[in-house]
């Protein structure tokens, strides 16, 4: 028996003698990990399509809507700016009559009644300078309307197709 035992003792002692110079010597180090969000948007546009114009139109004003999508960073505030178009005088935006581009038809452009997402249209406030939008809660598509109006009592112009084409911009 007690060969049983010194013979045990010598296994297990040899075992641990293995074990420890076996051992694995390690270091540790930090792996910085990074990234950079670019502020962005991204935008899209719906035409404003005025309703047909009639001599015996008995409203003041015929309106029209169009909308800007945007898409942008979160927590991004961005600007909207239109330009005055491609056939402005004067400060003033014009549509050109498509066939012979002579005869022109006087229009204007609103912002919307706030800067939130799909406020209504209140045909008061030119687009002059610019909309600065809300800041972006998500990098979820909002929509603003562009809110175009034509003083029917200021045209006399003869039938046709008119149009024009403003420049929309987003600033972030």
């Amino acid at each position: 028996m007690k060969h049983q035992f010194i013979l045990k003792s010598s296994l297990i002692a040899g075992l641990f003698a293995f074990a420890a110079s076996s051992s694995v010597v390690a270091t540790a180090e930090p792996l910085a990990v990074t990234a950079k969000v670019k502020e962005s948007c991204t935008i899209t546009t719906t035409d404003l399509v005025f309703p047909e114009l009639t001599p015996d139109t008995s409203v003041a004003m015929l309106e029209g809507e169009g909308q800007v999508q945007i898409a942008c960073t979160k927590k991004s505030i961005p600007t909207i700016l239109i330009d005055l178009g491609a056939n402005d005088v004067g400060g003033e935006r014009y549509m050109k009559e498509d066939i012979n581009g002579v005869e022109t038809l006087k229009y204007a452009l609103f912002q919307p009644v706030s800067n939130d997402a799909d406020a209504l249209c209140g045909f008061t406030v030119p687009w002059g300078a610019g909309l600065t939008v809300d800041e972006a809660p998500s990098k979820a598509v909002r929509n603003y309307n562009v809110c175009g109006g034509i003083a029917l009592a200021d045209q006399d112009v003869p039938a046709g197709d008119y149009s024009d084409e403003v420049v929309v911009t987003v600033s972030f």
